[in-house]
């Protein structure tokens, strides 16, 4: 099944190692992790990320759906590669648009679970077992959370169809 995972921690260092527990996890086989981050609720309530991924560059996405609908419109001649580069940016712009709305949302979800000046591991995974998950970040002594991606998105489209519902209600309202 595959969830969203969120795990606080008192410090960056549990995180990180919560992080590299993962991935361990990942390289057994026993988990997929698509994505990792660690983040920190700063003393002010502020959430920073505390990494860079150097594979997750703003727009990625966009970029290699340019030049993959480049390649396939090439059969087509110079037309093809132009309008197949111009479907590629829409698709890759819709998903790096779509990865950072959930991305933002899921953070603001965590938010509440986390206290200031303390840390968390959020990962994007698939568990067969969540004992597994569970047992290592038990022992790292970190408090973990985890949703469905089924539930977070459903959560996600009830909310936003709900507020606008109230949109339209109070514009009828005037």
């Amino acid at each position: 099944m595959r969830n969203f995972i969120a795990v606080m921690f008192a410090t960056e260092a549990a995180a990180y190692e919560a992080q590299r527990a993962l991935k361990r996890l990942h390289g057994d086989g026993v988990i997929t992790v698509y994505e990792t981050d660690v983040i920190e609720r700063q003393p002010g309530g502020e959430i920073v990320p505390k990494q860079f991924r150097l594979a997750e560059r703003p727009l990625k996405r966009t970029g290699v759906g340019a030049v993959l609908g480049a390649l396939a419109g090439a059969f087509a001649g110079p037309v093809g590669i132009a309008l197949g580069g111009s479907v590629g940016i829409l698709g890759g712009a819709i998903g790096d648009a779509i990865r950072a709305t959930v991305t933002d949302e899921y953070i603001e979800d965590i938010e509440r679970n986390m206290s200031p000046g303390s840390f968390a591991v959020i990962a994007d995974v698939h568990e067969t077992d969540t004992a597994p998950v569970d047992i290592s970040m038990g022992a790292l002594g970190g408090t973990l959370v985890r949703e469905t991606h089924r539930a977070f998105f459903g959560d996600l489209f009830q909310r936003r169809a709900e507020a606008r519902r109230a949109d339209a209600q109070r514009s009828h309202a005037r």
